[in-house]
């Protein structure tokens, strides 16, 4: 059983069933949904967990709007995803939007049609919210690690970055380097020049020097989650992605791995000096995945030495879960604790 699977606490097979609740995570590289069923007993277990790679943002971080092919692209996937969350029996479904909704200026409207045509309410939250339900969401996942270490969840609009001591949350933000975003504004050659990288660096190593105090650092653990932390650690190890969730025969498979500042410095060297069309058909990024990679690891790597982190590890879990927790607190759920320390790479 993985990470998401798992329930927060035994329960009978027999138990009654007290709800199901289902949330809607509307990022700019995807939509999440995720239903989980409550029992009466506090214990609640994962029913559907699903991904539809719609790219959202695209357009919104050059032009500061919702493309129209986005948007029907979209409305088509949350039209979908309500059905689904509620053919498991939600009656309840929460749903949130995050940058690409929150920078377009076309953002609210689009929200007022998505209830107008599906009846699905969005709330679009601010990026320190955002933050705070990641690093929720992360925390109960894994066994926290005893010193001191930075959760990243690099978006395609936004990135958020919490820096977490001894389980407790010191410190949240939400900045504006997702890898959709600094891809469209940087990388205008393929494969990627020697200016155009330099220039996305010394931005993402700006930005980082003014946001984030130099008190808090270092940080010799950063644990990631979101599609691009989990794509560069796929390809760092050579693997199928687990953009899907699942490998090429269907099978469920983990996102979790861990790999060292070396294996990403030379990583980032490597995507680099690769095309389009070889990142596309590399092992371990997923085609679309492929168009914003190369930023994406670029940013990490420098969130790496920003921190100075000599160990990354990957976490599953993110903002639908945080988000979930929320709702499942609201009906007296048996929450998961955190422990001690990262699961171990598989």
């Amino acid at each position: 059983m993985t990470d998401r699977e798992a329930s927060s606490a035994p329960t009978l097979p027999s138990a009654p069933v007290k709800a199901h609740v289902g949330v809607i995570d509307i990022g700019s590289n995807a939509i999440r949904l995720q239903v989980v069923r409550l029992f009466q007993d506090g214990g609640f277990r994962v029913i559907a967990d699903e991904r539809d790679p719609i790219r959202l943002g695209t357009e919104v971080f050059r032009s500061g709007m919702l493309s129209t092919q986005a948007m029907a692209d979209a409305l088509q996937t949350l039209a979908r995803f309500s059905e689904l969350a509620r053919s498991h029996g939600a009656q309840e479904l929460r749903s949130v939007g995050t940058s690409a909704m929150r920078e377009a200026k076309n953002g609210q409207s689009f929200a007022r049609e998505i209830e107008t045509s599906i009846g699905l309410k969005v709330e679009v939250i601010s990026g320190e919210r955002e933050a705070q339900l990641i690093a929720r969401g992360v925390l109960s996942g894994f066994q926290v690690p005893a010193r001191k270490f930075v959760l990243a969840d690099i978006g395609g609009g936004s990135t958020e970055i919490s820096v977490v001591d001894r389980g407790h949350n010191r410190f949240g933000i939400s900045l504006p380097l997702g890898s959709a975003r600094l891809t469209e504004r940087f990388c205008h050659s393929d494969p990627l020049s020697g200016a155009d990288e330099r220039a996305l660096r010394e931005f993402i190593r700006a930005e980082l020097e003014r946001s984030i105090p130099s008190a808090l650092l270092p940080c010799p653990t950063l644990v990631g989650s979101a599609g691009t932390f989990g794509a560069v650690g796929n390809f760092i190890r050579r693997r199928v992605s687990t953009d899907s969730g699942k490998d090429a025969r269907g099978n469920a498979i983990s996102s979790r791995t861990k790999f060292s500042f070396l294996d990403l410095t030379r990583t980032c060297t490597c995507l680099c000096a690769m095309d389009l069309s070889a990142r596309r058909s590399a092992r371990g990024i997923e085609e679309r995945r492929a168009e914003i990679i190369v930023a994406g690891a670029l940013l990490l790597h420098e969130l790496g030495q920003f921190f100075s982190v000599e160990t990354f590890r990957g976490a599953r879990r993110g903002l639908r879960d945080g988000l979930m927790l929320e709702e499942l607190e609201k009906l007296g759920a048996t929450l998961p604790k955190t422990a001690q320390r990262p699961p171990a790479a598989k």
